[in-house]
């Protein structure tokens, strides 16, 4: 890493150093950086942060440095490692993998909260993690645990061993943080080395083919079949041109959960259907890549929210402004309706089919105000 003068048109060199040069550690610092900025480690996926030093297993004394869950609902172990990994660390993380593939939804509400209640931030901790997730009809946390190793240096035991595991279905990821020193500044690079494509510099090569055929196989599950079977006996029983989808121009077949296109009005906003195992949903989805715009989007409409809502009665409306992400929804939410029972799915259709038209004419009464923001 160089540091570049323009005017000079020089470059001067800044120094890699150890954590341990910078008398830095491993719980006190780098385990901090990552609680309070997890996007520090630019996973792929958000984090939220739910406790530190976690001991929460039965017969034994171990304490994970951070456990998250990621806005899929999966519950992600990390493991810090100051400047060498050492030779078990790997080991070591599975075990922490292994205990918290017990926990439930309410542990891991548990879990946040008394997290929450340490940083004096006394706070709804379910309302959080609903918010946080990618979508609030998320089972949390899943059947799958991940993890994240951290260090500034792994060894190749470790490497290799990781890139075998993943090959095998495991999700692990190793994150290296490169410490630099330039002149009183400290400097953290942040790279992630595991999984890459290419592992010709370590000593186990593996198929990427056959990798990526069990990661495929993995996410086909009988949900994701049946929900695929619902959509196409709902557009069967239902024709996508009808005016009581006046407003839908497009219909995604790629999508599992939820079906739906642009709203006609608004920038980014979306009428979907959506369905989970235990509920049926109908909503405008104000998804904009602009968080700002959601938002107002959002508020234009909550302001009418008494008119609204007596227009919509006798269905109970529920307003997800969702501050804490880029998106936001207005939404009727049927709990009486089980998709996942298939001898139900008539009932559903008929509910789509009566209280969408309405949700599109009342909102759309509003598509002026949208449209000027």
């Amino acid at each position: 890493m160089y540091k570049v003068s323009r005017e000079e048109r020089k470059v001067q060199k800044i120094q890699e150093v150890t954590f341990a040069d910078l008398g830095l550690k491993e719980r006190y610092d780098i385990q901090e950086w990552i609680a309070n900025s997890p996007d520090m480690l630019e996973y792929p996926d958000d984090l939220l942060i739910i406790q530190k030093e976690f001991d929460g297993f039965e017969d034994t004394n171990r304490r994970l440095d951070l456990l998250a869950i990621d806005n899929k609902g999966n519950l992600v172990v990390i493991e810090n490692k100051r400047d060498d990994t050492g030779v078990d660390v790997t080991w070591q993380a599975i075990n922490y993998a292994s205990f918290c593939s017990t926990l439930t939804k309410q542990d891991v509400i548990e879990i946040y909260n008394k997290y929450l209640l340490s940083q004096g931030r006394p706070q709804e901790a379910e309302q959080i993690i609903e918010e946080f997730l990618f979508d609030s009809n998320i089972i949390y946390p899943s059947n799958t645990q991940k993890i994240i190793l951290v260090a500034h240096n792994f060894r190749k035991e470790v490497l290799s061993s990781v890139q075998w595991l993943n090959s095998n279905g495991l999700d692990i990821t190793c994150i290296r943080l490169k410490p630099y020193k330039f002149q009183n500044e400290i400097i953290v690079d942040t790279d992630r080395i595991l999984p890459q494509d290419d592992m010709k510099d370590y000593a186990l090569s593996l198929s990427r083919k056959t990798a990526d055929s069990k990661r495929q196989e993995a996410t086909i599950t009988k949900a994701i079949e049946r929900n695929i079977r619902f959509w196409k006996a709902f557009a069967e029983c239902y024709d996508m041109s009808n005016t009581i989808f006046k407003n839908i121009t497009s219909w995604n077949e790629n999508k599992d959960a939820w079906k739906g296109a642009s709203a006609g009005f608004g920038k980014g906003l979306y009428f979907n259907f959506v369905i989970s195992n235990d509920d049926a949903r109908v909503e405008l989805y104000f998804n904009n890549s602009q968080k700002d715009y959601n938002k107002k989007a959002f508020d234009c409409l909550e302001k009418n929210k008494t008119a609204i809502e007596s227009a919509l009665t006798p269905n109970v409306v529920a307003w997800e402004r969702l501050s804490e992400k880029t998106a936001s929804r207005i939404a009727i939410k049927n709990v009486e309706l089980k998709p996942k029972d298939e001898s139900s799915w008539k009932e559903v259709f008929e509910w789509f089919k009566n209280t969408m038209p309405k949700l599109i004419d009342v909102l759309t009464n509003y598509k002026s105000e949208i449209n000027k923001i």
